[in-house]
């Protein structure tokens, strides 16, 4: 279980992970991942994705974009990017899975998932 945050441009759920985790490795070394993100029951929403990861170089052109997304919905954590066994992952969505409720499941494509946070 991770916080997460949301890149834009391009798409993709964004973690920081410590280089002490084992799934950190774990992912690393593979990069096929599965992301669950649970609301509250109330919300109804609950959409499950899987995806690759993809680790974020701060040489990288759009570190400075994904690190701002990131501390924008995690300010406190601010901190942790100045460690240096802390890595910023991007996990690109190849295929989501939206459980909303009893009998109410979708697969929608990532390009649906993209469209529908940018309303």
């Amino acid at each position: 279980m991770a916080p997460y945050a949301i890149l834009e441009d391009p798409f993709a759920f964004l973690v920081l992970v410590s280089a002490l985790s084992a799934h950190t490795g774990d992912m690393l070394a593979n990069p096929s991942v599965a992301l669950m993100i649970v609301e509250p029951e109330t919300a109804a929403k609950a959409p499950h994705a899987q995806g690759r990861a993809r680790p974020i170089a701060k040489a990288d052109p759009g570190y400075a974009a994904a690190r701002a997304s990131y501390i924008g919905r995690f300010a406190d954590m601010a901190g942790l990017f100045e460690l240096g066994d802390f890595t910023l992952v991007a996990i690109d969505p190849a295929a989501v899975r939206v459980v909303a409720g009893f009998a109410r499941a979708a697969t929608i494509t990532p390009a649906s998932l993209r469209s529908a946070y940018r309303k």
